[in-house]
């Protein structure tokens, strides 16, 4: 069997990070880590938001 290609990156991550930076992008080790705890997802509010979005609607705080 052949060996499996790289799939490491092994290109210039002082440049990588150095752009990364300039565009206000903070990558570190704990930027993988979501925020979600488990629970259930409220399909309702996903649905609300999504359709007041494509309509261009914006309403953080006025929820019916």
């Amino acid at each position: 069997m052949p060996p499996a290609p790289e799939t490491r990156y092994r290109g210039n991550v002082f440049a990588l990070t150095t752009e990364n930076r300039s565009k206000g992008l903070n990558v570190a080790a704990e930027t993988c880590i979501p925020k979600w705890g488990g629970e259930a997802l409220d399909a309702d509010m996903v649905l609300e938001a999504l359709y007041d979005l494509e309509k261009g609607k914006d309403r953080p705080d006025n929820r019916r």
